[in-house]
């Protein structure tokens, strides 16, 4: 590859969810007190609250992009065509909120529409296991405080809860889809609609992160919605010219 652009998915029905959950104070009241004793009584009847509000469960790949996505997306397509060239083949995850991504982009960028396009399992999200029916990481370690010791004692970066992915398998299966673009897109531009995970995990990849670099990015420098993360390659390595990028609102 010459160039690697990698677009995170417009904001999600759960993003939205969530920032709304930031704002509940019903939430708010959970979380404070999970974080002073979560094996607390208080803990375990708000947690059971938060549960019963939640939304009837949609698997990950089917969550569709929220209703200001579209605006979001085609804002983000028109910046992306001053940051790189149109590529030679796009990759996207075979998510329902990163294909539809792709398909406003195409839009927006009419010459997107006559770039192969691959879908490609190894671009999709972290898989959740089980924590996918709860949604919630607090609330499913209220319910199942053995899985909390469980993680406590792993750390975040090598937990799985059960039927999940921890970090490294996600980094590995990204650095598998890399070798393979490199190898069929030799000398190429490579555009890939993708997720945070994934992006994430391409910068510890490429640049060789330690798990508490990968950490940091994870709490505290996640790729916002519709953003770009651009390499270009340098001295014969493809090296970050770009993290986080997207237009000015």
């Amino acid at each position: 590859m010459h160039t690697l652009c990698e677009i995170r998915h417009g904001e999600s029905a759960t993003n939205q969810l969530a920032t709304a959950q930031g704002q509940d104070r019903l939430h708010e009241s959970f979380v404070r007190e999970y974080d002073t004793d979560p094996d607390s009584e208080l803990a375990h009847l708000l947690a059971c609250e938060v549960f019963a509000r939640m939304t009837e469960l949609t698997k990950d790949r089917d969550i569709p992009l929220s209703d200001a996505a579209e605006q979001q997306v085609r804002t983000a397509a028109r910046f992306t065509q001053t940051l790189i060239a149109v590529p030679d083949v796009v990759y996207v995850s075979p998510f329902k909120r990163t294909v539809d991504t792709l398909d406003i982009m195409q839009n927006e960028w009419p010459a997107l529409r006559d770039v192969p396009v691959l879908v490609d399992e190894r671009l999709r999200e972290q898989d959740r296991g089980l924590l996918e029916h709860f949604k919630s990481w607090r609330v499913l370690n209220v319910f199942h405080p053995e899985l909390r010791t469980q993680r406590e004692a792993e750390g975040r970066y090598m937990h799985r809860y059960p039927g999940a992915e921890n970090m490294p398998d996600v980094e590995e299966r990204v650095g598998n889809w890399l070798h393979s673009a490199e190898k069929d897109y030799p000398g190429s531009n490579v555009l890939a609609v993708t997720h945070v995970g994934t992006i994430i995990a391409t910068r510890a990849v490429l640049e060789m992160l330690s798990p508490s670099q990968v950490m940091d990015l994870h709490t505290h420098d996640t790729p916002r919605n519709a953003s770009a993360t651009i390499y270009r390659r340098a001295a014969g390595h493809l090296t970050l010219q770009a993290y986080n990028v997207a237009a000015a609102e």
